[in-house]
């Protein structure tokens, strides 16, 4: 199953500097809120040994 998040458009009266910014930052959003509702926890950058692939303790 393929799960598109909604695009992002440039908003042409900004600026690119304002423009890249703002599109980070909606881009930032999207995805934690597709990772919380996804896994059902709060997206937190803890690091646990088993983010590790293969490891062994």
């Amino acid at each position: 199953m393929l799960h598109v998040l909604q695009p992002i458009y440039p908003d042409p009266s900004r600026s690119i500097r304002s423009n890249s910014i703002r599109m980070q930052e909606c881009d930032y959003r999207q995805k934690v809120e597709a990772y919380e509702r996804c896994y059902g926890k709060k997206l937190d950058y803890t690091f646990e040994d088993w983010d590790i692939a293969g490891w062994v303790k």
